[in-house]
């Protein structure tokens, strides 16, 4: 596949949009920034100029205001200890693991629950179509699904539809979702609490201490780029800052389901095996409720770190407020964090100015 830049035609601002929409929807698949360009249909310098026009919070055009189920009332219908009806259960289910993977991209969360649904149903029953599908939950396949999806499907806003199957990121045994879950597991460890060592300069006291041991986004950044965590990601600062920017609400939930053994709810629709993971996750209340305990302390701790500006820019969850929160006890940080984190300071500037190479 090639673009004919020659016959390219000039764009209208929607059209700007979906173009950059389908682009960032490939990187959050793990295609690289030239391939997903290709994918978009448009010049990689282009897509970067329209983005930087658009301002780095704009959004794909929402042509409804209504995104039905919200992710506060997903949480608490999967925590009640009420006796909700199955139907409620599965859409609160699959609003989260839609949520849990794309926490930005609420304008398509009511699609991707109707993908979860029909899956469901298809692999319960054998349906083929709504008229197969029981009563209820085919309700809720009609209460998610709006007419502008079917348009959007022979549209370039089509094809950026996220898919749930997760890339591997540069070929390798693991996922965004993993690179997410330990950076939050070094910006909650208990173990920067204890001081790093510095060489102490004599004739520079005021440098010596300008840098806390307070972790932080820049130093999450640092130890990844030294490849000092358990997974690697060559990026630049620019795709790692718009990596956060982008998962935060839904980091400390990647961390609880990356730590702490129980629930998994980064599940695929397509397998066989869906039916039978989502009636499984649906049966054990307990599970659910401790996933759930755990996030709530995962994201106070997490509050409790991030600078201002990080926090005025990220919204996590409400929860439920007779859900007390849960501590999770996380293996401590390795010897080659610790090492590494001494030469922070030095390093500092080379990695808060580096040059994109993604």
């Amino acid at each position: 596949m090639s673009i004919n830049f020659v016959q390219m035609k000039r764009k209208s601002d929607n059209e700007r949009i979906e173009i950059v929409a389908a682009f960032e929807s490939y990187i959050s698949r793990g295609v690289t920034v030239k391939e997903a360009a290709l994918q978009a249909g448009a010049p990689l310098s282009t897509i970067y100029r329209w983005q930087k026009a658009f301002g780095s919070d704009y959004e794909p055009v929402k042509r409804s205001a209504d995104f039905g189920l919200s992710i506060a009332d997903a949480i608490k219908k999967l925590v009640s200890t009420d006796d909700l009806a199955k139907s409620a259960l599965l859409e609160a289910c699959f609003k989260f693991m839609v949520w849990l993977r794309w926490p930005n991209k609420e304008n398509e969360h009511q699609t991707l629950i109707c993908s979860c649904m029909a899956a469901y149903c298809s692999a319960k029953g054998n349906a083929q179509s709504l008229a197969q599908i029981d009563t209820e939950y085919k309700q809720v396949i009609l209460d998610n699904l709006n007419l502008d999806v079917l348009v959007r499907l022979s549209s370039v806003e089509g094809s950026a539809t996220p898919w749930f199957y997760m890339d591997k990121i540069q070929d390798r045994r693991y996922t965004s979702a993993d690179v997410l879950a330990v950076i939050v597991w070094y910006l909650i460890s208990k173990d920067w609490s204890a001081k790093v060592p510095r060489k102490v300069n004599p004739r520079k006291p005021r440098v010596n201490n300008y840098h806390s041991d307070k972790p932080s986004l820049s130093k999450a950044y640092y130890l990844l780029r030294e490849r000092a965590f358990k997974y690697r990601y060559d990026v630049s600062r620019t795709t790692f800052d718009k990596l956060w920017k982008t998962n935060a609400p839904a980091a400390p939930f990647l961390y609880v389901q990356s730590f702490v053994p129980g629930v998994e709810w980064l599940l695929d629709p397509a397998p066989d095996s869906f039916a039978e993971e989502i009636d499984s996750l649906m049966s054990d209340l307990n599970s659910r409720r401790l996933f759930f305990a755990h996030s709530r302390w995962a994201v106070e701790a997490l509050k409790g770190i991030l600078d201002p500006r990080a926090l005025s820019e990220t919204s996590f969850p409400e929860f439920p407020a007779e859900l007390e929160a849960l501590p999770v006890v996380g293996p401590a940080l390795t010897v080659l964090i610790q090492t590494k984190l001494r030469s922070y300071k030095s390093a500092y500037h080379q990695y808060v100015s580096d040059d994109d190479i993604a």
